[in-house]
């Protein structure tokens, strides 16, 4: 009884944590793509496939500038909105690169007329694995004529964000049930 009594304090308090910390993570996500589609036009320009995707995977990697963000992929397009690389070391295992995500992703249309932007949008079934609903930040990727090349984008499942929000309350609340959705 007292334990369940300290566990719903404890909830009571970290809950609006996580909502916040939820927030902040969604307000914080297109201006980091934002940052990073400059970094990621010097090899897409160049069209230098192998420096892109090492781009892509050292934006994901531990101590890369996304590391903070659960994302579940981060991706470059052509000027039509194709998946070029995505953040997978070897090409091989990229099922993204040539996926039209301009038709997936409104915020990918945007970014290719110059703005940032924000959507929900679904990945599509890919061999075992399942459609997954994700949030997607994206922004213009554009040479040094400030031309648009691309877009950069990154997307979060609601899954991961649940998992995260999950992994800052369940230490306070111990061994109760808790599902975040």
């Amino acid at each position: 009884q007292m334990h369940a009594e300290q566990a719903a304090t404890n909830l009571r308090a970290d809950v609006p944590r996580g909502r916040d910390a939820a927030r902040r993570l969604v307000e914080q996500f297109v201006p980091k793509v934002r940052e990073l589609s400059t970094q990621i036009a010097t090899p897409l320009v160049a069209n230098d496939g192998p420096a892109t995707r090492t781009a892509l995977v050292g934006f994901t990697t531990p101590g890369g500038p996304m590391t903070l963000f659960p994302t579940s992929f981060v991706a470059v397009t052509d000027r039509e909105g194709r998946a070029v690389a995505r953040d997978v070391a070897n090409e091989s295992d990229d099922r993204m690169k040539g996926n039209d995500l301009k038709a997936l992703f409104t915020c990918v249309r945007g970014a290719r007329e110059g703005r940032e932007g924000r959507c929900v949008g679904e990945l599509p079934a890919v061999g075992e694995l399942p459609s997954r609903v994700v949030l997607v930040a994206a922004a213009p990727v554009k040479n040094p004529a400030n031309e648009i090349v691309g877009a950069l984008c990154a997307g979060l499942t609601f899954g991961v964000v649940s998992r995260t929000i999950d992994n800052a309350v369940r230490p306070a609340v111990g061994d109760a049930v808790l599902w975040t959705g």
